[in-house]
């Protein structure tokens, strides 16, 4: 009985709610099916460890500022218009396995795409290689970027 004791919960599962008068087969998604249609309206690009790799190529445009591009998974419902960014310190740019930069700024760079994200890079002066390629690294299990395209 759900009514005799405080404390009792009621669970259910395998709803389908129709809008009209005619019931459409029950649709069945995977998890992943489900989750890609999720990063459609939101995206967190969280490396979970520390010392992870996990953007495409930067290229520093000077000795202290980079720019680097990235991909979502699947493309955005619409361009995001919110950007949540953890610490800069939570983050590093790296050449090689030895070199290690510290972010002292990341700034999101592109307001207006679905399907790539732009972020500009700033470290201290003379830090970087310039006209080169580096990697961002995270520095710390802190370490996010998130994307929103909410309703």
């Amino acid at each position: 009985n759900l009514y005799d004791t405080v404390g009792n919960y009621w669970q259910i599962t395998g709803v389908q709610l129709e809008v009209g008068t005619v019931a459409t087969p029950f649709e069945h998604r995977s998890y992943g099916e489900e989750l890609l249609a999720c990063y459609r309206y939101y995206y967190k690009l969280f490396p979970e460890l520390q010392d992870s790799y996990c953007s495409g190529s930067i290229y520093a445009y000077s000795t202290s500022n980079a720019v680097g591009n990235g991909m979502f998974p699947v493309k955005m419902r619409i361009a995001p218009t919110a950007i949540e960014i953890s610490a800069a310190t939570d983050w590093n740019l790296n050449k090689l396995a030895a070199y290690n930069r510290n972010v002292t700024g990341l700034t999101w760079g592109n307001t207006t795409n679905t399907q790539f994200y732009n972020l500009n890079y700033a470290c201290s002066s003379n830090d970087l290689t310039s006209a080169a390629i580096h990697y961002l690294r995270s520095a710390n299990a802190n370490a996010y970027i998130a994307w929103s395209a909410e309703l």
